[in-house]
């Protein structure tokens, strides 16, 4: 889809850099910024680390969750070890997040520069097509 700006038309699909970061920063393990920027490869390679992730700490607390309610072992509380591995992957699901979502939005970034370099615009002043082109650093 083309999007109409100012007096031009520009052949683009336009992709906000922070609807790319809200939707990576969403909860559920899935890079969802980046499949909306169509940089699938690294929607893919963040989906699956998160999942890598998200999967064996929800098994920690559910395994701990049984434990605590349904065997009676109500005054146990977390190994060194468990907790230890709870917290790792925890932080590094949180922190994965953020560079997805850093990421997704420089894909959008990268996006909208690379459409606008090249733009086809209706010159009022003028009888026909203008042919502009932008180089952006």
């Amino acid at each position: 889809m083309g999007g109409m700006t100012g007096s031009g038309i520009h052949w683009t699909d336009e992709k906000n850099p922070s609807v790319a970061a809200l939707l990576s920063l969403q909860p559920m393990p899935v890079a969802l910024g980046n499949f909306y920027t169509n940089d699938w490869e690294k929607g893919i390679l963040y989906t699956t680390l998160e999942v890598g992730m998200f999967i064996p700490s929800m098994i920690l607390l559910s395994d701990r969750h049984f434990d605590h309610f349904h065997n009676g072992h109500e005054g146990e509380s977390w190994t060194d070890t468990e907790r230890t591995w709870f917290i790792s992957l925890v932080t590094g699901y949180v922190v994965l997040k953020v560079i997805s979502a850093f990421d997704a939005a420089y894909s959008a970034e990268r996006y909208i520069r690379r459409g606008e370099r090249v733009s086809l615009e209706v010159s009022p002043q003028m009888d026909g097509w203008t042919l502009k082109t932008r180089v952006s650093f």
